[in-house]
């Protein structure tokens, strides 16, 4: 092996790596309930849009997309996130061969990328209704949850802001809902 071919490799896996720490921060959900301790929606907005999001031409292709991905592939599909610098969408999703034909279909012309996530948007918008029905238990633990939003799947289902963020109360949330399904942080997610 030569030495350009493995630090084009580090190159191109540092990079990689960036732009999926971005993804990450920027992703919501189609449709996606959640919401904030004002009883204010949130989670995203219909269509897959990103937090801070500018209008982009791929918007038309997410609002097509998204929907239908959540319509007919709810147990494999988790979000679409718009990757403006590659002009491009990325699709995360539980491995299905068919929701890549699907999506490839309604895309048409636009590029794709597809990374695999471990939770599925019907999964999620469960356990985002639970934690939003669980807010008065929450507070009567003395844990005051201030957001709870959908995740891009890979590494949690949710995530939740509680005011102290504490490894308390990360313990709390594994024992109600399962160890792993929703990472606690103070900052909110992807930015710590």
């Amino acid at each position: 092996m030569d030495g350009r071919g493995r630090s084009g490799r580090i190159v191109a896996a540092a990079t990689l790596a960036a732009l999926l720490s971005t993804v990450a921060t920027a992703c919501t959900h189609p449709g996606g309930t959640g919401g904030s301790a004002d009883g204010s929606a949130g989670g995203g907005s219909r269509g897959g849009r990103a937090r801070n999001h500018r209008p982009s031409r791929l918007d038309p292709v997410v609002q097509r997309l998204a929907p239908f991905l959540e319509r007919h592939f709810a147990d494999s599909y988790t979000t679409v996130v718009v990757d403006g610098p590659h002009n491009r969408l990325i699709v995360y999703r539980v491995p299905n061969p068919a929701l890549d034909t699907a999506a490839r279909s309604v895309a048409g012309h636009t590029r794709l990328s597809f990374i695999d996530s471990h939770y599925a948007y019907n999964r999620q918008h469960e356990l985002l209704e639970r934690i939003g029905a669980d807010r008065g238990y929450w507070r009567r633990q003395g844990i005051k949850v201030t957001s709870w939003t959908a995740s891009d799947g890979v590494r949690c289902a949710v995530w939740v802001t509680t005011v102290h963020s504490t490894g308390a109360d990360q313990r709390a949330f594994d024992a109600r809902y399962g160890t792993g399904l929703v990472e606690v942080t103070r900052v909110g997610p992807g930015r710590r």
